[in-house]
């Protein structure tokens, strides 16, 4: 009987350690849970915030479109866009001087070109679909130059000799890198056409009167009054870089 007795004893103490052994593993599964979410969602956290981090250094400034050329630095608050017409003898004129200012400014600011054809330049569009097709193949800066530099090799060309201007002139820059057969495919392009009208349309939308346009970060510099286009833009760029 008193062996009895001690074996349901010991059974009773076997039980009490097992059931003990269990709750504490369920308290430390428990933490060890909380502790793992808790890992987690510091990471998921990270993971949102560092998404968020590569959108906002991608497009840090709602005024640059997915589809815009830019150059400089793409993550910058201050943006410049510039709104120009390939025909127009004054977006010819300014080109140097916006080319200096992208020297000046490009490890700080984001510079946005955009086409704004006027509709009495008969070659304006085909000569932007032209700078399109360039970039097309990654010459878009280059043809854009090449394009306001040699204006007298266009402006005044039609048909198989218009689309023969353009080609000499992209064959220039691009050299034996350049695809010229498909360059010249791509001045027929709908898509790329489609490209030049929404830019425009953007344009009237920001109320544009005149090219070219300089807008930096949603506000039109006037130029056209001062003595010193170049120094005015300039100084409008400083102004916003200090805000």
């Amino acid at each position: 009987m008193q062996n009895q007795r001690k074996t349901s004893s010991t059974a009773i103490a076997i039980v009490i350690v097992v059931f003990s052994v269990l709750i504490a593993g369920g308290v430390i599964a428990a933490a060890l849970g909380v502790a793992n979410n808790r890992d987690n969602a510091v990471v998921s956290t990270e993971a949102v915030k560092n998404k968020n981090n590569d959108r906002l250094s991608e497009w840090d400034n709602p005024s640059i479109l997915a589809t815009d050329h830019v150059r400089g630095r793409r993550d910058s608050s201050v943006v410049v866009v510039e709104y120009a017409d390939p025909q127009c003898p004054g977006c010819a004129s300014m080109m140097p001087k916006m080319n200096a200012i992208y020297e000046k400014y490009k490890d700080k600011v984001a510079f946005v070109y955009r086409h704004y054809p006027i509709a009495m330049h008969q070659n304006a569009v085909s000569a932007a679909v032209a700078i399109e097709a360039a970039g097309e193949q990654g010459y878009f800066w280059e043809m854009l130059d090449a394009v306001f530099d040699n204006r007298a090799d266009w402006i005044y060309e039609s048909g198989n000799g218009l689309a023969d201007a353009y080609v000499e002139i992209f064959e220039d820059i691009a050299g034996s890198k350049g695809d010229s057969k498909k360059f010249r495919n791509d001045l027929s392009n709908n898509k790329l056409k489609a490209k030049v009208e929404a830019d425009k349309k953007r344009g009237q939308n920001d109320d544009i009167s005149a090219t070219p346009t300089i807008i930096v970060n949603g506000k039109q510099i006037d130029f056209y009054t001062s003595s010193d286009a170049q120094k005015t833009i300039e100084d409008a760029i400083d102004s916003a870089l200090k805000d």
